[in-house]
Formats: C-alpha cells, structure tokens, sequence
C-alpha cells in the first residue's frame, strides 16, 4: 500500500537537499500517532524536524518543529526501518520502528545515525558527494531475502549501495557496500542517484550520467507471501447418498407361516435382529505446494574436510548449495565434472544429499535438502591450488529435480577452495653411493 502526501515547506536561507519521512504504527492502528519527520540542508548546515499536525485535507496546516541542528551537510536523506506487517483484509502495511535514520554527507564522507545513537560511517572515502535511502521490500517467508533499509550514493563518480537487512541467522547488519549494476551486470557511473521500491516488490535506482541522460535499473522480485495472501485448500465428498436394501428370511416349519406368531417372528427377522454397523465414507488426496521457480540454481560451492587417520583431508569433499530444495542426488557422477586452472579432471566418486531441508511454512512439506555433497579424487595437489576451481553439471532427464519436479538446468560455477594440503612430487634424495 502506498500513500501520497504533498508537502509544503517555507524556509528562511538557502534552502538545500530536503527529503521526509512517515512514521505509523502499522496494521490495526496506522492512522495513530503519525509523524512526519523532515531533514534538510539550510546556509550548508542539516536540520531535524518533525510535525504531529497534519491532515491530507489541509496542507497548510503542516508545522514543523526544530528537533536539532545535526552539522555541517551537503546532502542528506531520511528513512524509517521496520517491518511488512499483514492487516486483516489482507494487504501489507510497513509497520515503522519508533525513530528514523538519518544520513549525510559532510566533506566527502557518508554519515548515518538511528534516532539519537551513536553516529557511524558507511563510506569514508572523501568522495561521496549524494545520497538516497529507502526501505525495500522483504520477503516474508524467507528472512534472509530481505532487501533492508537500502542507502544509495554517488562514490566518485560509481553509484554504490549499502543495505542493513536481516541475515540467515536472523541478525540485522550493515552489509558490505556494492555497485549498482546495469542490465547487463556491469558497475554504473553516475552523477545523482535516488533509490525507491516499486509496487511489484522490487528495489529500484533512478541515476543521471555526466550526459544528463536518466537511467533505470531494479531488482528481481522479492514477493513471496506478499504479492498472494495464503489459501487454505479443503477437500471434502459431496452428493452422495446411501440406499439400504430390506432384507428377507425364510420360515421353515409347519402348517402356513402367516399365524400371528410365526408374523411376528418373521417380523423380527426382517427388521432388526442383526448386530449394528458402522459405514464410513472417505476419498483419498493429496494436496502439495506449487513452487513458482522457473529454476533451482547454485548459491554456494565450498569444499570442507573428511578426517583421515586423524587429521583432516580438505581436498576431497565439495559441497553445492542452492537456492531452493532438490531431489535426485545420487548416481549423478557421470553427468558432474570438476577440474582445476590447468583442465585437469578430479573424478567424481559419488553424489549424495546434504542436511534435510525443511520448509519455513510446514517442516513437512519437502523432505529433501538444498546441498549436493560430491566426493572427490584428491584435489589437493589440484594446479593453481588456492585459486579457482570449476564444477560443471550436465542436466537431463531423471537427473538432479527441484522441490517442484522440474528438471534442473546445466550449469558451471567456480569456486575458491581453502586449506588445501599440496603433497607434490618429492625431490629426489641420495640413498647411497658406492662403486663396483
């Protein structure tokens, strides 16, 4: 849900780099306690302010009050983090936590502060000259595809990014600054740049060239379990009907069976000396999770060690983890090869599943795992040794298979493989010398 407010600001001096933000108290009570903070750049100086007084229905009414002077700036930016909250018809409302982040650059460097905490530095290279923030989309079934609080910046002319966002461990970091990259993956330069989210959960970057010229790039989309609210699916067995059939006994004995007596034997025995029975009615099905991937692909390739007479081998494990869960990972040493800088081929041995995946929304959907263990020849005299090394996987039918049952696509990675132990060919030694 997006919400749109025009917002008019007077001030005195030289009014610079302005941005707001809304603070709201998410699903069940958003209208309550909102506010709006504003920070700008007045006579080259950032400013705080915030207002509790206002309507969409009377603009005028805006009144800001100064909360702080932060410092010398020559751009700055305002956001709040939070979180994806669903409201009872369905829809998504970003619940804000209680203060804002603030960001600024000051003498070539990018500043950040959460409400009144300690100030700290997200790029120090005495080159920022413009900054952007935004909190993006996260997925809500898995927290680790989380977009977070994103920061874009101009970093002597290459448009970079930061993001504070949830980890797989659940913690919440500053991540490691990266370039924003164009369709084809390659760093941008730029001159401006401005970060926003689009209505189909995606994470977009609006950025000017030395040209003038504006440019577009965005994310994929990260919607699972907002884009679709979830559905509860109920079989049951409907129009049946159940016809009982009278049942009738034979009386033998003498003279003609119509006397009272005999009717009312005859009775009985039509109509209910016979032990009680229980008819249960049911239908056989099976419901399963329709997983909207077009492919599983690798995330992570690393070797790690087997012990060996007490010691540990790192030359010949390698493990493959991918994005979602498969299937299929035996018998797969025909149609994987793994080789060093020098084509040197490590043969496969066997292929086996790693640790059992469970599935975020029901432990009991996929009974799988999302690592394909190789083992491996040696590799530890591998040529290039502490550089890279390639995995290639031929696909085809009955082969690897994600959680869906399609067939997995061929593909080849490179890897860094670690603590590998060279053995090498030893140096020949005199062992004697003696003449005949």
């Amino acid at each position: 849900v997006m919400d749109l407010y025009p917002v008019s600001i007077d001030r005195e001096g030289q009014l610079g780099k302005i941005d707001v933000a809304l603070r709201n108290d998410g699903p069940g009570n958003y209208l309550a306690n909102r506010v709006m903070y504003q920070i700008a750049v007045i006579d080259g100086t950032a400013y705080l302010f915030s207002s509790d007084r206002f309507d969409r229905e009377f603009i005028e009414e805006y009144n800001w009050d100064l909360l702080e002077e932060i410092g010398p700036a020559d751009d700055v930016a305002i956001e709040f983090d939070g979180e994806w909250e669903r409201e009872p018809h369905g829809r998504f409302r970003f619940h804000s936590e209680g203060d804002p982040w603030l960001f600024w650059v000051n003498d070539g460097n990018l500043y950040a502060r959460h409400g009144q905490g300690s100030t700290i530095t997200l790029a120090s290279s005495g080159n920022v000259t413009t900054v952007s923030a935004v909190r993006s989309w996260k997925n809500t079934y898995y927290p680790d595809r989380d977009h977070g609080l994103v920061v874009a910046y101009i970093d002597g002319g290459d448009a970079k990014y930061r993001n504070r966002a949830e980890q797989a461990d659940e913690s919440v970091i500053w991540e490691s600054a990266k370039d924003v990259t164009d369709e084809n993956d390659t760093p941008v330069q730029a001159v401006n740049i401005t970060a926003f989210r689009t209505i189909d959960y995606r994470t977009g970057f609006l950025y000017e060239d030395s040209g003038g010229e504006i440019h577009f790039t965005a994310s994929t989309r990260n919607w699972a379990g907002m884009g679709v609210a979830p559905e509860t699916i109920t079989a049951a067995i409907t129009n049946y009907n159940m016809v009982l059939s009278r049942m009738y006994h034979t009386v033998v004995g003498d003279g003609p069976y119509v006397t009272d007596d005999k009717r009312s034997q005859v009775d009985k025995w039509q109509w209910g000396e016979h032990d009680s029975e229980t008819i249960t009615a049911s239908i056989d099905y099976t419901v399963g999770p329709l997983l909207w991937v077009v492919n599983t692909e690798p995330i992570l390739l690393e070797n790690f060690p087997i012990t060996e007479n007490g010691e540990e081998n790192w030359g010949k494990r390698i493990r493959i983890t991918f994005d979602h869960g498969i299937t299929n990972n035996v018998g797969l040493e025909d149609y994987i090869h793994v080789k060093d800088e020098a084509d040197n081929i490590y043969p496969v041995i066997s292929t086996s599943g790693g640790e059992i995946y469970e599935d975020p929304l029901d432990p009991t959907k996929f009974d799988g795992t999302r690592e394909l263990i190789l083992e491996v020849f040696d590799f530890n005299d591998a040529a290039g040794a502490g550089d890279t090394m390639t995995v290639e996987y031929i696909s085809g039918e009955n082969r690897l298979q994600g959680e869906a049952g399609q067939d997995l696509e061929s593909f080849i990675e490179t890897y860094t493989p670690t603590n590998l132990d060279p053995e090498g060919f030893p140096s020949p030694e005199v062992e004697a010398i003696y003449n005949e």
